[in-house]
């Protein structure tokens, strides 16, 4: 639960820091901007909506409905009880059958026979691996925190990644011209999404599986 506090606090800044930092006289009711830095000032605003609410669902998202079912069939499973005839292996069986005539002595003549119900090839069934549910559903979760980390990161990336266009600067030079006073927001910010991915992977591994 603890990777997923720090993803749902860095999505949430990643919800409100645009418009706090941006919906103000520094960008978007800035009148020195032109109309169409305003447009490009809204479009990052909104991705990092679109981006915040991705993070929320990938991070609480619950296991699909065929998992959890599965899930619930194996536990019935495996407290049912077992009988003698479920451990019997499939596959071809020698049977005796006796072959006799009225002028012959009657022999044992060995017959191979193969059941109705055999399965594929020894071979075939080596290569198969059997299906856990379990271990499907901490698959899926651990997808979903990785998509999640992304979806977190991806904001804070981008906005480490701008400084190097030629002639970017963090703060226009009315308010100061600052070279980029956002680093240490946007680094921290980037390493907490995944410092909370590492964290609940952590968990999920150690069995904390979430549905």
């Amino acid at each position: 639960m603890i990777g997923r506090i720090l993803l749902t606090i860095s999505s949430i800044i990643q919800l409100l820091g645009p418009f706090i930092a941006d919906y103000n006289k520094t960008h978007v009711l800035n009148p020195a901007w032109p109309p169409h830095a305003r447009f490009h000032n809204g479009q990052t605003m909104s991705m990092g909506v679109c981006l915040s609410v991705l993070t929320v669902y990938y991070t609480f998202r619950p296991l699909p409905k065929r998992l959890r079912q599965a899930q619930r069939a194996a536990a019935r499973q495996s407290s049912a009880p077992t009988g003698p005839q479920q451990g019997r292996a499939k596959g071809p069986q020698v049977r005796i059958q006796l072959s006799a005539s009225n002028n012959a002595d009657t022999s044992p003549t060995p017959t191979t026979t193969t059941d109705t119900d055999t399965d594929t090839e020894p071979s075939q069934e080596q290569d198969q691996t059997p299906y856990d549910p379990l271990a499907a559903a901490v698959d899926a979760k651990k997808d979903d925190i990785f998509t999640a980390a992304l979806f977190a990161s991806l904001f804070w990336f981008t906005g480490l990644s701008a400084i190097l266009y030629p002639g970017s600067r963090g703060q226009d030079p009315e308010f100061g011209g600052a070279w980029f006073p956002q680093l240490p927001l946007f680094a921290g910010l980037l390493a907490l999404g995944w410092v909370g991915w590492g964290v609940e992977r952590w968990e999920i591994a150690r069995g904390g599986r979430r549905s």
